[in-house]
């Protein structure tokens, strides 16, 4: 007998699938249960490995939760968008929005050992001009130092991400700047070292930011306490 298949189109189905999913959130939310779908964007590199090591243990506590990373090098409208949490590198004002400190992340020039070999040590800013650089995007191909020095960049190839930038400098391919939560092993096992750490001393605060409106989410709150590492930094941005 043959089988009578239904087909659906998922693009017809989905507002009534997300009416659903709401429907449930609002329920769960008058019980105070954790539950519904969580939207987070962030860069790879953070995605990879800052925040995807914690929502596993976050999902155990709370199985009805669901966690959605949308991954872009792009800053996109949280608010405009209808995302939930987002990552930004520096405290917004913005009265939308309420921000809570993550970590702070700091950034080192890491080559491959075997890059200096050919091209030398680097003992000053002003000597990377006979070097390569390791850029992201072309917009970023100057770098600037803690003793007021900045230092236009000759670079081949604009990596896109942080993650293809430490590849590339693992390949031997010239000098990265790269964030320090990738470069642990890296570092440890001798496959990058740091150059010019006298002349570079970069770091900024990783916030956890969410609209006013979605902040008022059990599912958004217990997402944003398992991320942050110090929960007394919450504050309220204001213009």
């Amino acid at each position: 007998m043959p089988l009578n298949v239904r087909l659906w189109d998922y693009d017809l189905a989905k507002p009534g699938i997300e009416a659903a999913q709401a429907a449930a959130a609002v329920v769960a939310q008058r019980e105070h249960v954790v539950a519904g779908r969580v939207t987070f964007t962030t860069t790879a590199a953070l995605g990879q490995y800052v925040i995807a090591p914690r929502p596993p243990r976050l999902i155990e506590r709370y199985p009805a939760l669901q966690v959605e990373l949308r991954l872009t090098e792009q800053r996109i409208n949280i608010v405009a968008e209808g995302v939930d949490l987002a990552v930004r590198m520096r405290a917004l004002d913005d009265s939308e929005l309420v921000a809570r400190k993550m970590t702070t992340i700091r950034r080192h020039l890491v080559p491959a050992p075997a890059y200096l070999t050919e091209y030398g040590i680097p003992h000053h800013p002003s000597d990377l001009a006979s070097h390569r650089a390791i850029v992201t995007n072309q917009s970023l191909a100057r770098w600037r130092f803690s003793d007021s020095w900045a230092t236009d960049l000759r670079w081949n190839i604009a990596a896109g991400n942080m993650l293809v930038a430490q590849q590339l400098a693992l390949a031997w391919q010239g000098i990265a700047m790269l964030p320090d939560f990738l470069l642990t092993d890296d570092l440890a096992n001798g496959r990058l070292i740091i150059v010019l750490a006298d002349h570079l001393h970069d770091e900024a605060d990783a916030w956890l930011v969410s609209s006013r409106q979605r902040y008022q989410s059990l599912a958004v709150r217990a997402v944003l306490s398992a991320l942050t590492m110090r929960p007394e930094a919450t504050r309220s941005q204001q213009q």
